[in-house]
């Protein structure tokens, strides 16, 4: 017969096990993650901020073939190319008005727009191979001008001006965007986020990364402008280009720490970019055809791909971006087809190019 005394002594200890367990499990684990305000844009009245913000690519063809009426030909030479560029980007922004996650009324000084390149191009004519040497520098009539914007409620878009003290063409400010802090990466500013947590971002917001303040007008000189033209974009397409193309797969941010009125963020992207290059192409084969060739463009499809990550550095007493740093892995494929009639040739050509490549992207505050 069981002992019912002992047994009663037991009970106890028996229904505390589970909770002794419990309480084992929550010391391993630690606290539970501590929330947090999400970061947030929201400059105070006034504050100005300089920062410099630099790109840095290189791109190299893997793969170029010249197809006659889908076959593979030499009367036609394959050109390949390597590429490295650098273009800097210095601002002063004075912030006079802003609502969450959006300037209202911001001055844009450019300090310094700068953009070099350098390459060799490699043309392989079936009996011999040429290979060139080029660079390439470039300016914006943007440099030491001062720009404003001012959000307009009614139209939901920036009013673009030149400052009073600058007189300039404002087809200059097409392209233009106030967004210098990477606002497009940030989370919803209506929940508290934790250590830990990540987020998802559009595909196409990548644009707006990488291109801090918008697209800005550029005018480039080559120390070949025999070839310039001919050869761009054709033989050094950049993934840049790409940008305005439909884009698919997505990028994720985390919150990796929030301490000491800093904010670290990782960012992960995997983005890819369709682009119908139509127009600049076109637009390039009307310049070097030979009067007496008709050429005639049937498609001209660039799609890019990027992946890599970054980090931002949100300063959450002032509510503004403090650095940022994106490593991208790109690759390139170009696909154009157009069909040319003169010099006895009556045929479909095709171009294929695939190029891989990296793009660094840095802002940091001055």
């Amino acid at each position: 017969m069981m002992n019912l005394h002992v047994g009663s002594h037991l009970l106890p200890t028996l229904r505390m096990r589970p909770l002794c367990v419990a309480a084992f499990a929550l010391t391993c684990l630690g606290p539970a993650p501590e929330s947090v305000p999400p970061p947030m844009f929201l400059p105070g009245a006034d504050l100005q901020i300089e920062r410099v913000y630099t790109w840095r690519e290189t791109s190299a063809t893997t793969s170029a073939e010249i197809l006659l009426d889908g076959e593979k030909t030499q009367d036609v030479p394959t050109v390949t190319s390597e590429l490295k560029s650098e273009a800097s980007l210095s601002v002063v922004d004075t912030f006079f008005r802003s609502d969450v996650n959006r300037p209202l009324h911001l001055r844009r000084m450019f300090e310094d727009i700068a953009y070099e390149s350098s390459g060799n191009l490699r043309l392989d004519m079936g009996a011999g191979v040429a290979e060139l040497a080029i660079s390439c520098d470039g300016d914006s009539e943007l440099d030491g001008a001062a720009v404003e914007f001012l959000w307009d409620d009614d139209s939901e878009a920036y009013v673009k001006k030149f400052a009073e003290d600058y007189d300039g063409d404002d087809d200059l400010l097409e392209g233009l965007d106030p967004d210098g802090d990477f606002i497009a990466l940030l989370p919803v500013p209506d929940r508290d986020i934790e250590v830990g947590s990540s987020w998802k971002v559009e595909a196409s917001a990548l644009r707006r990364v990488l291109l801090p303040g918008g697209r800005l007008p550029m005018e480039r000189e080559s120390d070949m402008d025999a070839v310039d033209g001919a050869f761009d974009p054709l033989v050094m397409p950049g993934v840049m280009e790409t940008l305005d193309g439909d884009a698919s797969g997505g990028m994720s941010v985390r919150l990796v720490s929030a301490e000491d009125g800093t904010m670290t963020l990782e960012l992960l992207v995997e983005v890819e970019f369709v682009s119908d290059q139509a127009e600049a192409v076109g637009d390039m084969l009307g310049t070097v055809a030979p009067e007496d060739v008709d050429v005639e463009l049937e498609s001209a499809t660039y799609t890019s791909t990027l992946e890599g990550k970054g980090t931002l550095v949100w300063d959450t007493l002032n509510h503004f971006a403090r650095s940022f740093r994106l490593d991208l892995e790109t690759g390139l494929d170009v696909q154009i087809a157009v069909h040319v009639e003169g010099m006895g040739i009556d045929a479909p050509f095709e171009l294929k190019e695939k190029r891989e490549g990296t793009l660094r992207l840095d802002m940091e505050r001055l």
